[in-house]
């Protein structure tokens, strides 16, 4: 084995050379590959015919030669429509017209050419190959399909689902602003393994591999290859699926399209909640307004030379949204709760007693006395609407209307320019923007969201073809991710409207000083006060280099791949808090029916001022985040006969950890935690007495740059200190990281192939709030503190007397890591159809989750009932001190059918059907252990395990006279038909 690996290594490595040497960059437009043999009639091998490929739209010819055994392959053609025209002096030439090329796809094409002049043409008019050669799994969605099926809000993104071994998502859920990555897990892997391109650029963010940087235009998408497992080198990044679009090329004759859809409130019906609300103006349905509207247009700017396409797309949106809630009453904001003596009192199904507790006795008529009650806590009651008159749905009392405007605007334009034979350029613009106003923050218009999302990605790429059996592609790609998030400005976020005046433990660097707290009381809704205003702006820059080498019957292909991308973030903060923790810069308070030494009643808690937990957010950082990886990759497709195909390789991944330009991370190491040292806690109230501000918090190298010296604590002697030579990414950088890959394919006879694959993969892990250090102490400080008073969280001792909130990151922090293998058939069936039938598994293991590894040991509380649980703690000073570690495992097993029939006279079919079985003991990398202690109890179902999934689509395209167009939807009452289920 490491003869093997020191192999590869050099071959790796001399390839690369080569690549550096030949051409400057990246990621490819993605491309396929038709090969065959050419015969006499008498079935004998035809060596030096010559082979054309041109493209039907384009009329752009590639040309190689047969060689010695017949043999012929162009490894490199855009996805499209060809014909494959053969000659040799001495026989008659031979077509094939109108053959499919897909991206990524490999088909087999042979010729038997007949004696007679070259004048004389045979046109082949069997049917286009359907079985494909290569050893991916993958699916094919055409233009067809993305053209005609019916997309919510004419988002693509939803065709992924149509593949076996998909699951999660729904086709049809995701709206014209959905900028989620559909949410799939693909044979087995969590849904941020999966990688999203368009035209090879990165379209996935890298502050969340959980979202997109643009959702793309129907009418500029040519295809979607969806490659699900066990896909060659050339495709890394990612250990789960690669969901690949390609746009649409402009071709020798001028083509387009127009659209525009509309919906107001007259088509929608009224919702059952309204239509029960007592105030007669929601009564009818709510205010609705939707327009989208857009075109494409394509064709040549120089006949056979250049081509452009482009297309827009806007939409204008605005609706009122409707949410009910459970907000208190009158008399409760007042301190006084009687309403709560009588069974079914529309909050509780049994009276509620709350007992005053200095005393431990009931209050007199459940009524706090006007001296106890806070004035800050009644406040906080004061921030909740009144409840609706006369409306009551279960405990739910009050209904509330507010505005959501959106704005969306979609540009696309590119342009295909063929220098000479052998150069070819093309370059795509894609630019993406929305704005849009949120009508809640949670349940309520309070702090609500104000959107702003430019994005931008771009795609050079120059094809060169130095001979007919050498081919370069450099490709340079940008993707920009920007997002823009505001507080959306009214009167209803700021907490002086309520008489809310409780002092911050952090009062100064306040974004908006002025802003409600979140407030969490059992058994009513919560206010969220949210944790914007926030930005992030993360560039994606990609290089790459890919040749192709035909030497005989092997098709070697190999690469170098760079990208050089980060964020610079100003929202490092956990967008969903845990308990005792927050992500409001103006704190968060928890007010419990549960707390010790309490009323026995969350609410009257809060009327006296009596919180469970606070946390606060101190000043805010920013971090600009920078990492450089590299790829390298080789991979041979060799033909040792007509019917056998082997496919193998291996991809080479070095992936340093993100770091910050100006080192200002930080983690806990219980490595550098001085217990000799700890800090003093006081039992009472969880305060600091003594010891060690930082103690076991470790910053990145040695010292700040002289460009961190705008940050507060650039002279900070304590914060210093705390350089002890970590690694720049605070984690190990691992060079030893190989992915081999191999696979074949057979053809059993001309109409059954089968299939073996098997390979490793890892997954790059992006930033996302588990990981984003830059908003630990001593940066952006949080504090928590439990068992305190509304009036003065802080107590006596303010923010340097809290134990602080961390997030730590594992050291070591492995590369989540797949191993698949599977095996099928695939088999041409009657009428066009084919089936696809494959056994998939994957284990996978260093997956990324949380685990609290400040929790206390079980037992532990109640052993010291007295006692504040800061005190008990096992590292003293600190909170929650959330760890993410890449220690989680999974396994899946599936059986997987597709049965597809392509576009043809009129009707497009498919159906996919999955059985699987998806295990593991952390599904989300924001997955917390509840056992810090112990994870031999996590091990089950995987929260996106089904055991079934089964969905079909179909087209059913007419043409119609316009004479015609009346009487059938008369007759059928639709026009072309696509559907999806």
């Amino acid at each position: 084995m490491s003869q093997f690996v020191r192999g590869a290594t050099r071959a790796m490595m001399a390839c690369a050379t080569l690549l550096v040497l030949a051409a400057p960059a990246a990621a490819q437009f993605d491309r396929g590959q038709i090969s065959g043999r050419v015969k006499d009639a008498q079935g004998g091998v035809v060596p030096g015919a010559t082979v054309t490929a041109t493209n039907n739209q384009t009329q752009i010819a590639s040309t190689t030669v047969s060689d010695g055994t017949g043999f012929y392959t162009f490894p490199n053609l855009p996805a499209g429509r060809y014909t494959v025209a053969t000659e040799l002096q001495g026989f008659k030439k031979a077509l094939r017209n109108d053959v499919q090329l897909d991206a990524a796809g490999s088909l087999t094409i042979d010729f038997a050419l007949e004696t007679g002049s070259l004048t004389e043409a045979v046109t082949v008019t069997a049917e286009a190959p359907r079985l494909q050669s290569d050893v991916a799994l993958r699916k094919t969605i055409e233009s067809k399909d993305i053209e005609q099926l019916s997309f919510s809000g004419r988002n693509p993104i939803g065709v992924v689902g149509l593949k076996p071994g998909v699951t999660g998502g729904s086709f049809n859920n995701y709206g014209f602003s959905d900028l989620g990555n559909g949410g799939f897990s693909i044979n087995g892997s969590r849904s941020d393994e999966n990688n999203i391109t368009v035209d090879g650029a990165t379209a996935i963010r890298t502050r969340s591999s959980g979202a997109i940087v643009g959702i793309q235009n129907v009418d500029a998408i040519q295809e979607v290859q969806v490659l699900t497992g066990d896909y060659m080198p050339e495709y890394g990044r990612a250990s789960g699926g690669q969901i690949r679009m390609v746009t649409k090329s402009g071709g020798n004759r001028f083509s387009g399209s127009a659209s525009f859809f509309y919906r107001d409130e007259k088509l929608q019906a009224n919702t059952w909640t309204r239509n029960h609300s007592a105030n007669l103006s929601d009564r009818s349905p709510a205010p609705f307004n939707y327009k989208q509207y857009g075109y494409s247009l394509g064709g040549p700017i120089l006949k056979d030379k250049l081509f452009f396409f482009g297309a827009q797309e806007w939409v204008n949106f605005l609706q009122v949204q409707t949410n009910t809630a459970t907000v208190p009453t009158a008399k409760m904001r007042a301190g006084d709760f009687s309403e709560l003596l009588v069974p079914n009192n529309g909050f509780f199904n049994t009276a509620q007693i709350i007992k005053d507790p200095l005393t431990g006795q009931p209050f007199p008529g459940n009524v706090i006395p006007v001296n106890r009650l806070s004035a800050n806590g009644l406040a906080l009651l004061a921030a909740y609407p009144l409840p609706t008159a006369g409306f009551q749905q279960g405990t739910l009392n009050a209904i509330i209307n507010s505005e959501n405007p959106q704005d969306q605007r979609k540009d696309n334009i590119r342009f295909d320019y063929r220098m000479n034979a052998q150069n070819n350029f093309s370059f795509r613009y894609g630019k993406y923007s929305w704005t849009a106003v949120d009508a809640f923050r949670g349940t309520f218009p309070f702090a609500r969201t104000d959107w702003n999302r430019p994005n931008t990605t771009e795609t050079a790429s120059w094809t060169s073809t130095f001979r007919n059996n050498l081919v370069n592609e450099a490709t340079y790609t940008y993707g920009l991710d920007e997002v823009f998030i505001n507080v959306f400005q009214s009167d209803l976020y700021k907490r002086s409207r309520y008489g809310i005046t409780y002092p911050y433990i952090f009062p100064d660097f306040k974004e908006i000083p002025d802003k409600i707290p979140t407030i969490s009381i059992d058994n009513l809704t919560e206010i969220d006060g949210g944790p914007y205003p926030s930005s992030s702006r993360g560039p994606i820059h990609t290089f790459a280099d890919t040749a192709t080498w035909v030497k005989n019957r092997h098709t070697f292909k190999g690469g170098v791949v760079m990208e050089y991308s980060g964020e610079d973030d100003f929202d490092q903060i956990n967008v969903q808090p845990i308990p005792g923790s927050t992500n409001n810069q103006n704190g968060r308070f928890q007010f419990t029916n549960g707390m010790t030494g309490g009323t026995g009643l969350g609410m009257a808690n809060t009327a006296l001022g009596l919180f469970t937990n606070y946390a606060e957010i101190g000043q805010r950082a920013l971090t600009k985040w920078r990492a450089l990886a590299t790829d390298i990759f080789v991979q041979d497709s060799w033909k040792p006969a007509s019917n056998l195909t082997i496919e193998g390789g291996v991809r080479y991944v070095l992936w340093p950890p993100w770091y910050s330009l100006t080192n200002n991370i930080a983690t806990f190491d219980p490595a550098h935690y001085n217990a000799a040292n700890q800090a003093v806690i006081n039992p009472v109230n969880g305060q600091i007495v003594s010891g060690p501000r930082y103690n076991g918090i470790v910053l990145p190298g040695n010292g700040f740059p002289s460009s961190a010296s705008d940050l507060a604590v650039f002279n900070d002697p304590a914060v210093n200190a705390l350089f002890v030579g970590a690694p720049r990414g605070l984690t190990e950088t691992h060079k030893n990281v190989f992915e081999p890959r191999i696979g074949a394919s057979y053809a059993w006879n001309e109409k059954t192939l089968l299939k073996v694959s098997t390979g490793v993969f890892h997954n790059r892990v992006t930033l996302n709030d588990s990981l984003l250090l830059g908003g630990n102490p001593p940066f952006q400080p949080q504090v928590s503190v439990s068992n305190g008073l509304v009036d003065n969280p802080g107590g006596a001792g303010g923010a340097a007397a809290l134990p602080l909130g961390m997030t730590a990151i594992d050291p070591v922090f492995n590369h989540p890591t797949a191993y698949m293998w599977s095996a099928g058939v695939q088999r041409e069936l009657p009428f066009g159809f084919t089936l696809d039938a494959a056994y998939v598994g994957r284990r996978g293991v260093y997956l990324q989750r949380e685990r609290n590894i400040n929790q206390l040991a079980a037992g532990t509380v109640q052993a010291n009932p007295n006692v504040n649980v800061a005190a008990l703690r096992p590292f003293k000073g600190y909170g929650v001190i959330r760890l993410s570690e890449n220690a989680g495992t999974s396994k899946y097993n599936a059986l997987q059918l597709g049965l597809d029939r392509r576009y043809r006279n009129g009707f497009k079919f498919g159906a996919a059907y999955t059985l699987s079985k998806s295990e593991d003991n952390a599904s989300n990398k924001r997955d917390v252990l509840f056992n810090s202690f112990d994870d031999t109890g996590f091990f089950g179902p995987a929260s996106f395990d089904r055991r079934h999934v089964f969905n079909f689509y179909y087209i059913y395209d007419r043409a119609w006279r316009l004479a015609d167009l009346g009487r059938d939807l008369h007759a059928h009452g639709h026009p072309p038909v696509g559907d999806a289920w």
